[in-house]
């Protein structure tokens, strides 16, 4: 089975220091061409801004990563046989809006309703380290929790 990955994962694999490095390796080492690992452009983005951001990489003992250092780290992981790329799904759009249009304001929900749709519509697992993905379970979300 296809498991996207929540950014926080690939971070956690960026970043040696990140308390969920070996936990995420392990999991991706596991991985292989008939089960990979995927990135959608939402995971892509995150991935860039966070690896690249100052105060992630201080946090991480990481030396400075430029945006250009950052994409090379992504396309490097994109190259591995394990990995792949999904784009979005048809009916992304309308399980979207079912999933996030909450009768609250919740800001927060808008990127992880997307998220939960997008692994809904593709019919793949969802891995993250992110326990509130746990509300979408019930929408049909395949979720795999990882905890250490």
């Amino acid at each position: 089975m296809v498991s996207l990955y929540d950014a926080n994962l690939w971070v956690a694999l960026a970043f040696a220091a990140h308390p969920h490095h070996r936990l995420a390796s392990q999991h991706v080492k596991a991985r292989d061409s008939a089960q990979p690992a995927a990135f959608c452009r939402v995971t892509q983005k995150a991935f860039l801004r966070l690896v690249s951001t100052p105060l992630i990489q201080r946090t991480y003992e990481s030396p400075p990563i430029t945006n250009a250092a950052a994409w090379s780290k992504c396309q490097d992981l994109l190259a591995l046989p394990q990995i792949l790329w999904l784009d979005e799904p048809e009916g992304l759009a309308d399980l979207w809006q079912s999933l996030a249009c909450l009768p609250s304001a919740s800001p927060r929900v808008w990127t992880d309703a997307y998220l939960a749709a997008f692994a809904i519509r593709h019919a793949v697992e969802f891995v993250t380290l992110d326990s509130d993905f746990k509300t979408f379970v019930k929408d049909g979300l395949k979720l795999k929790l990882l905890t250490s």
